[in-house]
């Protein structure tokens, strides 16, 4: 995992992770103590969901994250490796499957436990920023 702040610009940090295991360290060791608990544990389910997706869907062997802690929500973004919109519901229809699907949970997920999701291209690749109010 490569991890730059100074790039990031001021209270973001950034990291290039190849799975979603580093994602979950990275955001562990940026948000702990500064935030709850519980925020740090809800912003490591999402970004372990979009790290997992992008790497799956996305093309790419490493996917950036960036979080931004503050006093009163935590941004996060994760941008996979390619434009991959056109393939990517907007964040109003993702739902968890059925309980007999074998897939279809994670983007149900990140719904049920951001407060606000955008989706957006920077540099042809698909970025997902959510808010998670602390």
């Amino acid at each position: 995992m490569d991890v730059d702040e100074a790039a990031s610009g001021a209270g973001v940090r950034t990291a290039t992770v190849a799975n979603a295991r580093d994602a979950r360290a990275f955001v562990a060791v940026v948000l702990t103590p500064a935030v709850a608990a519980s925020t740090v544990e809800t912003v490591r389910l999402i970004v372990s969901e979009l790290v997992s997706n992008a790497l799956q869907h996305g093309g790419a062997d490493a996917v950036e994250v960036a979080l931004s802690p503050a006093a009163d929500a935590v941004e996060l973004m994760v941008r996979g490796g390619r434009d991959a919109t056109g393939e990517v519901a907007h964040p109003s229809q993702w739902s968890i499957a059925e309980p007999a699907a074998a897939t279809g949970r994670g983007l149900g997920i990140v719904a049920a436990l951001a407060d606000d999701i955008r989706l957006a291209t920077h540099d042809g690749r698909l970025v997902v920023a959510c808010r998670v109010r602390c």
